[in-house]
């Protein structure tokens, strides 16, 4: 069983519910869609690609497919921040395309049955916002405002990086390895234990 199986099992499944899988971008908890979700990895070789729009981190070979990885934080409009030990991959299907999504960490999958699904506002003042599907709020917080951020991941990947890939193919052996990660602890606010990845 991959890491991800292994998340999906410890969450309880509700009929009408939503599971997601929930991450960390700074002190904020992201969550996409447990379905779209194939895999997460550990932070491996990334090849930079020249003329990528600034949130493509480059590409990665992923048994033998190209898989585009994009940078959530620069996506998002975040501040840019080391990539520290804790740093993912998360793997996700998007239409018929695999494409990873580097995040600070990864948390636990969560469900999240209909009635703590929250439409996102009607006013976008921020870039974040755009890629904004909704938000969920804690059962266990009721009252409070300890909410997970859930992204549109067909927002995420555009035309951009379809035209990127579009460049010559590269070669496996070409692909040059990242920064190694620091071994700096992630911010003192996030106190959830980082799952094992692959």
């Amino acid at each position: 069983m991959n890491r991800t199986a292994a998340l999906e099992s410890t969450a309880i499944r509700e009929p009408g519910a939503s599971q997601l899988l929930t991450f960390q971008l700074g002190n904020n908890v992201y969550g996409v869609d447990i379905l779209q979700v194939r895999e997460i990895r550990g932070i491996g070789p990334i090849a930079v690609l020249p003329g990528a729009p600034a949130y493509l981190r480059g590409v990665m070979n992923l048994r033998g497919a190209v898989v585009p990885v994009i940078d959530l934080r620069k996506r998002l409009g975040l501040p840019e921040i080391e990539i520290s030990r804790f740093a993912v991959i998360i793997v996700v299907r998007i239409e018929d395309k695999s494409v990873g999504l580097l995040a600070d960490a990864v948390n636990e999958v969560l469900t999240v049955p209909p009635e703590r699904l929250e439409p996102p506002p009607s006013l976008t003042v921020r870039q974040e916002q755009h890629f904004i599907a909704g938000f969920a709020l804690r059962a266990e917080s009721a009252g409070d405002e300890d909410f997970i951020i859930v992204l549109s991941l067909e927002r995420l990947h555009d035309a951009n990086i379809d035209e990127t890939l579009g460049l010559p193919e590269i070669a496996a052996g070409e692909f040059a390895p990242q920064q190694p990660p620091t071994e700096e602890e992630p911010d003192a606010t996030r106190q959830n234990r980082t799952p094992e990845i692959l």
